[in-house]
C-alpha cells in the first residue's frame, strides 16, 4: 500500500464520510501534509492517530446506541474490495445459521444439534455446505447422520478448529454469498465496535446483519456459528426472447436462387437485407437483477439464452452480444441453427430503375440488362432474360445467361470462369475459363482461355472470330453465302500462363510455410498439454486439404498446356468454304464444303480426321 493518501483515500481508509473527516482535520487535529500546494495524508500519521483514540464501552457508556444508529442508517461504509452502488441488504434478523440446526463449542468441543429431522436429507446437505464453508467436512457422514437421529441433542463433530482461535472469527463461504461470525466463549473484548472492525478488515460491506452487530456483546451468542452477513443471489427473472428481423423460411437454400424453376414472384418470401441490419436480436427479462456477494461485489445474472443467437456467415455480433448483424448487402437465411447471409442481390432487370449495378457478391436479374447499362459484380451472375447491348462483368466468377445476348456490337461480357448463353449476337465474349452457347454464335468477337462449345442440334457459328486457348466444338461454320469465320487454337499468351503458374506456385509455398508453423505450434500446445492442440490439428487438416486442392489445379494446368493431343477443332456437321481454321501457327481455309471433321496440330501442321465415335 502506498504511505501517502489522498482525501478521498483518508476518508475510505478512516471509515467516515466527507464531513466527519473535515470535522476531524478541525476539531481533533487529525495531523496532514501539505505537497505543491495537495492535501496528503500519511498512513504512520493515520495509524498512531487512530491507536492514541482507541477506547472501550467504559469511556464511552452511549457508544452502544451510536453504533446502533450508524448501523440503521448506513452510514457505517467497511473498505471495499470493488465499487457497488447497490444498496446494502439486510440479513433476516436470525441469528442462526439455519433454523434447523445449529452449531456451537460446547466445553471446548464443536457440536452440531439439529432442531428437527422433519427433512432429514436436505437438512444433512445443508449441514454439509456450511461445514465446507468452515473447514470441517472430513468424516462428516457419520456425526450427521447421528444429530438427525438425536434431534435436540449436541453431538460432538471436533474440536473447535483453527477458524476459531481468534476471539472474533469471520469465515466466508466459497460462493461469497454467506459470511459466519463466530465469537470464542472466552472472549473479553467483543461488541459491536469489534465486531465491525472485524468486518470491515476482511472486506465484508453487503447485507449486514445489524441485529447480529448490535448483540456482539450479549454472552449468550458466544461460542455459536452465526451468519454476520448474506449476499443476495441474482435473478434471471424468466426467460429471455429471440426476435428475427426477416422472414426468409429455414427450409431456403441460396442455391436454389439459381435454380431455373424458381419464379422472381417467390423471391418476395426471402428476406433482402442491408449491410449492418439488426437480423436477430435477444429480449432479456425485464425484471432480471444482479446479485451482489458480501463484498459489494456484483453478480452477473446468467442466462442460457445467449446460446440461442448464433451468427454464421458475414454477420458479426453488437459490443454487448445481444444483436446479430448483417456484415454486408445480401439474402439472410437459416443454416440450421445459425443466422447467415448470403452476398445476394436480385432485381428484376438492370434499367433505369436501378441504375448501373456494382455489387460485390453474387447478382440475380430475372428479366433483362437493358442496352447502355452496367452490371458488375464479385461473384456469380444469372440473367433469366436478355442482355442488351451492355457491359456485363464478373471478378472471380462466371455469367449465366438463360436468355441470349443481342449485342448491337456493343454488348461485352468478362468473366474470371464461364461464361453460358442461349445465343449470342453481335457482342464480345471474354471467359476466363470456358464459354457454352445453345444454339448460334453470330457477328462475334469470342474469346475463351480453354474451350469455346455450341450444344444445341443444328448450332452455327456465322460471320464470328473464335479464339480457345484448347478446344471448339460446333456443328455448322459459315454459310454458304462465304461469310468469313474463323475458328483458332491460341494457347493463352507466355504472360498470362506464366502468370497462372506463378500465383498457383507462390500459392502452395504459402500454404507449405503456414503447415509447417501450424505443426510447430502443435508440438509447444503437445508439450504444455493445452486444450488449444485440438484447434491447430483441425487447422492443420485444413491446410493440407487446400494444398492438395491448389497442387491438383497446377497439375492440371501443367496438363493442359503441354499435351497437344487435347487441342483440336470440331465441327460435327459442315464446314462452308470461307471458314478459316487456325491452331497456333498453322492456318488453312476450307475451299470445299467438308463435314464430320476433327482438325488438330500434328508435326507443325493442321491435320484432318474424322471426329471420333
Amino acid at each position: 500500500m502506498k504511505n501517502l493518501l489522498t482525501a478521498r483515500e483518508a476518508l475510505e481508509y478512516l471509515g467516515v464520510g466527507k464531513t466527519q473527516l473535515i470535522e476531524l482535520i478541525k476539531n481533533e487535529k487529525l495531523p496532514f501534509v501539505r505537497i505543491s500546494g495537495y492535501t496528503r495524508f500519511r498512513i504512520q500519521h493515520l495509524d498512531k492517530w487512530i491507536a492514541e483514540r482507541t477506547s472501550t464501552v467504559d469511556d464511552f457508556p452511549g457508544v452502544i446506541d451510536e453504533i446502533d444508529k450508524e448501523i440503521e442508517s448506513s452510514e457505517i461504509q467497511a473498505p471495499a474490495r470493488k465499487k457497488s452502488t447497490e444498496p446494502t441488504v439486510e440479513s433476516p434478523p436470525e441469528l442462526s445459521v439455519s433454523k434447523h440446526f445449529g452449531i456451537e463449542e460446547i466445553r471446548d468441543d464443536l457440536c452440531l444439534t439439529v432442531f428437527d429431522n422433519d427433512r432429514p436429507e436436505p437438512v444433512a446437505d445443508e449441514i454439509k455446505e456450511v461445514l465446507g464453508d468452515i473447514g470441517i467436512i472430513s468424516k462428516a457422514d457419520g456425526f450427521i447422520k447421528e444429530a438427525i437421529a438425536a434431534p435436540g441433542k449436541p453431538v460432538r463433530i471436533g474440536n473447535v478448529v483453527h477458524t476459531f482461535i481468534d476471539d472474533i472469527n469471520i469465515c466466508v463461504s466459497e460462493d461469497k454469498l454467506k459470511a459466519y461470525l463466530y465469537i470464542s466463549p472466552g472472549a473479553t473484548s467483543a461488541n459491536p465496535a469489534s465486531v465491525l472492525k472485524a468486518l470491515a478488515e476482511t472486506g465484508i460491506r453487503h447485507g449486514l446483519a445489524s441485529t447480529l452487530i448490535r448483540a456482539a456483546g450479549d454472552k449468550n451468542i458466544r461460542g455459536r456459528l452465526l451468519v454476520a452477513a448474506c449476499g443476495s443471489v441474482p435473478e434471471p427473472g424468466g426467460e429471455a426472447r429471440l426476435t428475427i428481423n426477416f422472414d426468409t423460411p429455414r427450409s431456403f437454400h441460396p442455391k436454389s436462387l439459381e435454380s431455373p424453376d424458381i419464379d422472381y414472384s417467390e423471391f418476395e418470401n426471402i428476406s433482402k437485407v442491408r449491410k449492418d441490419q439488426i437480423l436477430a436480436e435477444l429480449i432479456m427479462p425485464e425484471n432480471a437483477r444482479d446479485g451482489m456477494n458480501v463484498y459489494g461485489e456484483t453478480i452477473k445474472y446468467k442466462t442460457g439464452a445467449q446460446s440461442l443467437l448464433r451468427g454464421g456467415a458475414n454477420t458479426y455480433f453488437s459490443e454487448d452480444k445481444l444483436r446479430l448483424h448483417a456484415a454486408q448487402e445480401g439474402v439472410a437465411y437459416w443454416k440450421k441453427n445459425t443466422i447467415c447471409v448470403d452476398a445476394t442481390q436480385y432485381l428484376p432487370e438492370v434499367g433505369y430503375d436501378t441504375g448501373n449495378i456494382d455489387f460485390e457478391g453474387r447478382v440475380i436479374i430475372h428479366e433483362n440488362v437493358r442496352p447502355g447499362f452496367s452490371l458488375t459484380a464479385g461473384r456469380k451472375i444469372i440473367v433469366k432474360g436478355h442482355i442488351e447491348a451492355a457491359k456485363v462483368v464478373s471478378h472471380i466468377s462466371s455469367i449465366e445467361i438463360r436468355g441470349g445476348i443481342r449485342g448491337n456490337r456493343k454488348a461485352l461480357l468478362v468473366s474470371k470462369r464461364n461464361i453460358s448463353a442461349a445465343f449470342a449476337e453481335r457482342c464480345h465474349l471474354h471467359s476466363g475459363m470456358n464459354i457454352v452457347v445453345e444454339s448460334s454464335i453470330v457477328g462475334s468477337e469470342v474469346y475463351a482461355a480453354k474451350s469455346v462449345k455450341l450444344t444445341g442440334e443444328n448450332n452455327r457459328v456465322v460471320s464470328s472470330n473464335i479464339t480457345a486457348g484448347q478446344s471448339i466444338s460446333v456443328f455448322a461454320a459459315g454459310s454458304p453465302n462465304h461469310n468469313k469465320t474463323v475458328l483458332k487454337i491460341q494457347q493463352p499468351a507466355d504472360d498470362g500462363s506464366l502468370s497462372e503458374r506463378l500465383y498457383l506456385e507462390k500459392l502452395i509455398a504459402e500454404l507449405d510455410n503456414e503447415i509447417a508453423l501450424t505443426k510447430q505450434r502443435i508440438k509447444r500446445r503437445a508439450e504444455q498439454k493445452s486444450i488449444a492442440k485440438k484447434t491447430e490439428e483441425k487447422k492443420l487438416a485444413a491446410l493440407r486439404k487446400q494444398i492438395k486442392q491448389q497442387e491438383k489445379a497446377l497439375a492440371s494446368f501443367l496438363q493442359w498446356t503441354s499435351d497437344d493431343e487435347r487441342i483440336f477443332i470440331d465441327v460435327a456437321g459442315i464446314a462452308h468454304p470461307g471458314v478459316e481454321i487456325c491452331i497456333e501457327d498453322a492456318a488453312v481455309e476450307i475451299r470445299d464444303p467438308i463435314e464430320n471433321k476433327r482438325f488438330y496440330y500434328y508435326n507443325g501442321k493442321i491435320a484432318v480426321k474424322d471426329i471420333p465415335g
